[in-house]
């Protein structure tokens, strides 16, 4: 599948081989969420054998997915009963499969290029179903078994950093978050 335009039939396929590199089911990380008007951290924990995440922002403002039940600062949030785990911008990249970015109907995206990118990456590379010019990457650290990057054209830019694997769902509350600088890939 490497380094060839992928049909849409192709879709599923590549979603099961995401799926085998998603070695890591519990993390933690810091998620750089930048979006046209700021950059935002987050704390983010993910324990993918359940499913659940917890996620606080360095505004303080907490959501995660707990039972089945999304929690926006522990208040219950509803959510659609679609056969994907309830997800928000930083946990995303802990349930990739729940993006609308593996096919189906023509109002979301697909992947059409996988390429390996230095050692230990895989750039995956999505065409919107309707508009072939919108373009998103996802890049999969495959040492660590997590995914690391999301930029999507009309969505956030997403950075997974400072991963910790093994550790569960802890809710942890940082006391501060590192100043921000420029972070280059370590492909």
């Amino acid at each position: 599948m490497f380094d060839k335009v992928l049909s849409r039939d192709e879709a599923p396929a590549v979603l099961a081989y995401v799926r085998s590199l998603l070695a890591a089911e519990r993390f933690h990380g810091r998620v750089l969420y930048q979006s046209l008007d700021r950059v935002k951290q987050w704390h983010l924990e993910v324990d993918r054998t359940v499913p659940a995440w917890f996620a606080v922002s360095e505004d303080g403002d907490s959501i995660e997915l707990r039972d089945g039940a999304l929690l926006f600062d522990g208040e219950a949030m509803p959510h659609g009963t679609e056969d994907r785990v309830p997800i928000v911008e930083p946990a995303s990249l802990g349930f990739p499969e729940s993006r609308y970015l593996w096919g189906g109907s023509a109002d979301v995206d697909w992947p059409v290029l996988l390429q390996r990118v230095g050692k230990r990456s895989v750039l995956i590379t999505f065409e919107h179903g309707r508009d072939p010019s919108m373009r998103s990457t996802m890049v999969i650290d495959t040492e660590l078994g997590v995914v690391t990057r999301i930029l999507n054209v009309c969505e956030p830019f997403l950075l997974l950093v400072d991963i910790e694997i093994g550790r569960g769902i802890e809710r942890l509350r940082p006391d501060a978050y590192p100043e921000l600088e420029v972070i280059y890939p370590e492909f």
